[in-house]
């Protein structure tokens, strides 16, 4: 059974957040090909990772991507994959605010659900002081 792999999610929605494509219309948006490109949907033998379809599913499902579909004027149709403002707000909580470095701190055991909180927290700019108690 597959479960969540923040490391690899972490690749994702890097590779998501920093993407260039100046070959295509929209350079911001990845397509299936760049993610076997960069190596995060395909093993060494060409096939497709069972956690690429996972995490790909789930960040859409949580709406932090959305799919757009270009219908070419040859039988190809070619699948974009961009952020939504939820995905840019979590990525850069993540990658801009200090929230990865704080979630790999915390070990192996962060889930999708820890994740979106510490983003939260993080993206939110709360700040947690330390409580002192009463003498």
């Amino acid at each position: 059974m597959i479960t969540f792999n923040f490391e690899y999610f972490l690749k994702l929605l890097h590779a998501l957040y920093t993407h260039q494509n100046k070959d295509e219309k929209f350079s911001r948006l990845m397509t299936f090909d760049d993610f076997r490109r960069i190596g995060l949907s395909t093993n060494s033998n060409g096939n497709i990772q069972d956690y690429f379809v996972y995490h790909l599913q789930m960040v859409q499902n949580e709406n932090l991507v959305c799919t757009f579909r270009q219908d070419r004027e040859t039988r190809a149709k070619k699948f974009y994959f961009g952020l939504t403002e939820k995905g840019y707000a979590m990525c850069d909580a993540l990658f801009e605010k200090g929230a990865r470095e704080f979630l790999l701190k915390l070990g192996t055991n962060v889930n999708f659900a820890v994740c979106q909180k510490a983003c939260f927290a993080f993206g939110s700019d709360i700040i947690f002081s330390e409580t002192k108690s009463a003498p």
